[in-house]
């Protein structure tokens, strides 16, 4: 009798696409792509396409750099578009051209870390038989997908400062996030963050957009993206989160695939003249993001990082900020 063998997905065989959107910050859009070009298999991609939305001469350079380092590169600048935020219009025409691909979106402020991909791309391939997951996500953990874990994660390590922030708007208060930023660059944050005990995926009925993957199914939902929100600074993330709880659908998010997201608008200019970005760019290039790839994600320990605060570092003072 003939015997019947399933031939299982592997991640090399999946092929996504990944969307880069890129505006005016140039300093994160040089530190992202390092990011990528160190941790990334970029040949695994079908097509990579940077959307370049109101960048500077200099930032266009440094956008055709990366284009020509890579042959699946393909820039699309959004002066071509009209006035207005061009962003909509450009996801609904490559969006359409990849409509039976997954697609992977990714902002120029989200920095990947050691073998996100390959993550990513298991937690997609073992939830698709999930007719109720939609999009599948990295863990951001200063972000509204982050946030539940660092809650649990603060009140374990940090009790007494965690006391200052319950009736903060945690992501608009600078405070918050300079006390986090201090953290995971200086304490070991991330490490503690992968210790605790999660499970592959989590599902959760509504999440953040720093770095997601979806297929065909949800691509043709999300289709078209509005245009009327085309002053908005994202002007894609409201359409997709309003999809996710019209159609009562779910994101899978690994607490084990982790990105770092940087420049929240609300915050990014107090943020920025209190975290040196020299321990930024030392910390996401030379201490892996806070990973340590030589550990399975099941069995981290903590490890001794080698940073060191900046020299013109100061111990932040906390407050109540309503």
């Amino acid at each position: 009798m003939a015997r019947i063998h399933t031939l299982s997905v592997t991640l090399q065989s999946i092929r996504p696409v990944l969307l880069l959107m890129s505006s005016r910050r140039m300093d994160c859009f040089m530190l992202c792509t390092k990011c990528l070009e160190q941790y990334t298999e970029l040949a695994q991609f079908k097509k990579i396409y940077v959307l370049s939305t109101g960048c500077s001469s200099e930032h266009s350079v440094l956008i055709q750099s990366f284009q020509k380092r890579h042959d699946n590169v393909v820039v699309i600048e959004g002066n071509s578009f009209g006035g207005g935020n061009p962003l909509p219009a450009m996801l609904n025409i490559i969006m359409r051209r990849h409509v039976a691909d997954p697609i992977v979106k990714l902002y120029e402020d989200v920095f990947v870390t050691p073998d996100w991909l390959p993550r990513l791309l298991s937690t997609y391939r073992n939830t698709r038989s999930n007719p109720r997951r939609a999009i599948v996500s990295a863990l951001a953990p200063i972000s509204r997908t982050g946030r539940p874990f660092m809650e649990r994660l603060l009140r374990a390590h940090y009790p007494e400062e965690r006391e200052l922030f319950p009736d903060i708007p945690f992501l608009h208060n600078s405070i918050a996030h300079r006390f986090l930023w201090e953290k995971i660059l200086h304490e070991q944050l991330t490490q503690k963050l992968l210790e605790q005990r999660n499970s592959e995926y989590i599902l959760r009925p509504s999440l953040s957009t720093e770095c997601i993957l979806f297929d065909a199914a949800f691509t043709r939902q999300l289709l078209p993206f509005p245009m009327e929100r085309d002053d908005a600074p994202r002007p894609d993330e409201p359409h997709i989160v309003e999809t996710l709880s019209r159609l009562s659908l779910q994101a899978a998010v690994n607490p084990h695939c982790l990105v770092h997201h940087f420049a929240h608008q609300s915050v990014e200019k107090e943020l920025r003249k209190n975290i040196s970005l020299d321990d930024l760019w030392w910390f996401m290039l030379f201490g892996k993001g806070g990973i340590n790839p030589e550990l399975h994600f099941h069995t981290l320990k903590a490890a001794p990082h080698p940073s060191k605060r900046h020299s013109s570092y100061k111990k932040p003072k906390l407050h109540l900020i309503r």
